[in-house]
């Protein structure tokens, strides 16, 4: 039986979080090899980038005790309406 896109998302609907986490995991994480290649170099330049925006001054490295800190200070904060 072939479903319907919509039947598909019906169904994915009714999934758990886990079950829809590792649905999209299943369907997102196939790739050709050609796309994973592309996928993987694209990775590379970004961190050459991002190696490059740390070395210039452009970008400064933030220690992660802070950032989790901050975080949740503002996870703490109401919500402004």
């Amino acid at each position: 039986m072939v479903l319907t896109l919509e039947q598909l998302k019906e169904a994915a609907r009714k999934l758990t979080p886990d079950e829809r986490e590792i649905l999209l995991l299943e369907l997102t994480e196939e790739h050709s090899p050609e796309e994973q290649q592309r996928i993987d170099q694209a990775w590379v330049e970004e961190a050459e980038r991002r190696i490059r925006a740390v070395e210039t001054g452009e970008s400064q490295l933030i220690d992660g005790d802070q950032v989790m800190a901050e975080a949740r200070a503002i996870l703490r904060e109401p919500l402004s309406s």
